[in-house]
C-alpha cells in the first residue's frame, strides 16, 4: 500500500515539475510575447502637472489603475501632435498593462496619449 501511495505521489510530482517547464518555455515564447504585447490598456485621467515632457495624471474615478495609485507618471513621447495637454485636462492613455511599483507609479509602455476634455474649454 505504501509503495502505491508513493508512486502516485511521485507521478504526480513529475507531472507538475512538466507542466511548470511547459509553462516556462511558453511564456519565454515569441508567440506569447507576441499576444501580451498585442493587449492594451486605457486609463483616462486628470492632468496634475508638467514637467520635462513627463505628466503626472490622477485616474479618474471607477479607473482599475486606482487600485495601483492615485497618481501616475505618464511619458509625452506618445502624444498627439494637438492639441497639447495643459493642467487640468482629462487625457487616455493606452498603455501594455504595466504598472511600475513606484510613488507616483509609473505606466509600463505608454503607446498613445490623447486629450479628451480640455480645461481652457470649460473655462470659456
Amino acid at each position: 500500500m505504501k509503495k502505491k501511495f508513493a508512486l502516485v505521489i511521485g507521478v504526480i510530482v513529475v507531472f507538475a515539475i512538466a507542466g511548470i517547464m511547459i509553462f516556462s518555455a511558453y511564456r519565454s515564447s515569441e508567440s506569447y510575447r507576441k499576444k501580451k504585447a498585442a493587449e492594451t490598456y486605457k486609463m483616462t485621467g486628470t492632468v496634475l502637472e508638467i514637467t520635462n515632457g513627463t505628466m503626472v495624471v490622477e485616474p479618474l474615478e471607477g479607473e482599475d489603475e486606482l487600485g495601483s495609485s492615485d497618481k501616475f507618471v505618464v511619458s509625452m513621447e506618445h502624444m498627439n501632435a494637438s492639441p497639447k495637454p495643459e493642467v487640468g485636462d482629462i487625457i487616455e492613455v493606452t498603455y501594455n498593462g504595466d504598472i511600475e511599483e513606484s510613488y507616483p507609479a509609473r505606466l509600463g509602455v505608454v503607446t498613445y496619449i490623447s486629450v479628451v476634455d480640455s480645461a481652457s474649454d470649460d473655462k470659456q
